[in-house]
């Protein structure tokens, strides 16, 4: 009998999103403000899956990782979100970002509120199931 995969799934619910456009990103701004905003978002990433149950786990596969959005901005405006998001599950929920852990990641809409982030369990390490 083949194992279910392993699926976590979780809401960030940061309402002021606009602010963290890759538009916005790319009009400039001071080092350390983009640092604060990396540190705030680590932390409430680590915050959502403490507080709705989602224990220190480390995958012990590589991952692929969906961010489902309801906001106005484009598609591609969300990367910088997804990388300070990422980010702030490495130690939590998978060991580093490289890709050696992380195979991909998605970015789509949803009309829920706050961000879903569903991270997948792949069945291996060269998996080319990624959806």
């Amino acid at each position: 009998r083949k194992q279910d995969k392993k699926v976590i799934r979780f809401v960030i619910s940061e309402k002021k999103l606009g602010q963290y456009s890759m538009n916005e990103l790319y009009a400039g701004g001071h080092w350390s403000k983009r640092k604060r905003e990396a540190e705030y978002w680590h932390r409430l990433t680590q915050l959502e899956m403490r507080s709705q149950g989602i224990k220190k786990q480390l995958f012990l596969k590589p991952v692929y990782i969906r961010f489902k959005f309801n906001t106005a901005m484009d598609a591609d405006n969300h990367g910088y979100l997804v990388k300070m998001i990422i980010d702030g599950m490495k130690g939590y929920l998978i060991q580093d970002d490289s890709k050696k852990y992380v195979k991909g990641y998605s970015v789509g809409f949803h009309s829920g509120k706050g961000i879903l982030v569903e991270v997948e369990e792949l069945e291996g390490e060269n998996s080319s199931k990624l959806q």
